[in-house]
């Protein structure tokens, strides 16, 4: 880029203008001799500086004369930055902050990616073939079906925690225990989101051994920052997730078979549920799905979910629980 006068815009230059740009954000007004007094430039240049801002970047900061100094009118403006995205690009950034949008509007990213969509907006406005108004209103919706609500400062702080390797102390409500909270020390390894639901893998104190918390459950956390904490040597996210078909994990690996009829294994067939995923095809036109996986509740629950066009085959503890689930159902419909 070229200053004005044609010569080049250098490092130092544009390390003075996000300096400008960076006391003049904070709402106050600096005069010019007192940026180039901290800046230890003259006021020829604060003022060179000031005006390709003004005219090049598009600052807001009105025109000389300013006795009372140099502000901005709009204190939402940005310092363009070197990012440049095509139209495809941007369009993807705009259909994951659409999936976001998806989790809820009180979801914890949903306000911060919304408000950094509309800053690469403004900077990228008659950058791209098309105007970005037209990408906003193209008709892409996202439902991510019933979530549970995150509480924002829960995330950040297990975030923090994360980041610094420190352990947090948590009030949980245990999905087994009714309303009943403990108190707990947890040492976390993983923060994974799952189908719009975020979980915490982490080794908990009081268990002495690995546990997954469901944020949505976690009353109150605070981070221990006088404590840091080494993830255990034998811990690999990876491995910890590649036999289960959701978020729990099991240290029984399978296999899991499982029988579809016909009409469901068309719709089964279209997705792929596992990496371990593999089928067998019968002459009826029914399936044997066979998933590398240990019999959790959320396998038998998903095999219960497909009614009558589903039975498990092996391992044997799948087929007793399904079966187990179905009696109880059963029982209950008779009730009545």
């Amino acid at each position: 880029m070229k200053s004005k006068k044609g010569g080049a815009l250098t490092a130092l230059s544009l390390r003075r203008m996000q300096e400008i740009h960076r006391r003049l954000k904070s709402g106050a007004r600096y005069s010019c001799t007192q940026l180039a007094s901290d800046m230890e430039v003259s006021e020829r240049t604060i003022m060179r500086d000031i005006a390709f801002l003004r005219d090049r970047f598009q600052a807001p900061i009105p025109p000389p004369p300013l006795p009372l100094g140099y502000f901005y009118e709009d204190l939402d403006w940005e310092f363009p930055s070197d990012i440049q995205l095509d139209e495809g690009e941007f369009f993807a950034f705009m259909v994951a902050q659409k999936v976001i949008q998806g989790m809820g509007a009180d979801s914890p990213f949903a306000r911060t990616l919304q408000a950094c969509l509309k800053k690469l907006s403004r900077h990228l406005a008659g950058r791209l073939p098309v105007r970005t108004e037209d990408l906003f209103h193209r008709g892409y919706d996202f439902d991510m079906g019933p979530l549970r609500q995150v509480d924002p400062e829960v995330l950040q702080e297990v975030d923090r925690a994360l980041a610094r390797k420190a352990p947090v102390d948590l009030v949980y409500h245990s999905l087994h225990r009714g309303l009943e909270r403990n108190r707990r020390v947890v040492e976390p390894y993983v923060l994974r989101n799952f189908r719009g639901d975020w979980y915490l893998v982490g080794f908990c104190r009081k268990a002495n051994a690995l546990r997954t918390f469901a944020l949505s459950r976690i009353e109150s956390c605070q981070v221990l920052s006088n404590q840091t904490f080494r993830p255990r040597s034998d811990f690999d996210p990876e491995k910890h997730f590649e036999n289960s078909l959701g978020i729990f994990a099991s240290g029984d690996p399978g296999p899991c078979r499982i029988w579809f009829s016909e009409q469901a294994s068309r719709w089964i067939l279209e997705r792929r549920w596992h990496d371990s995923q593999r089928c067998e095809r019968l002459e009826d036109g029914s399936i044997e799905l066979i998933l590398d996986v240990g019999p959790t509740l959320e396998v038998i629950r998903w095999v219960l979910a497909h009614g009558a066009d589903a039975r498990p085959l092996s391992p044997p503890s799948l087929v007793e629980e399904v079966r187990r689930h179905v009696q109880a159902m059963s029982a209950r419909l008779n009730e009545g």
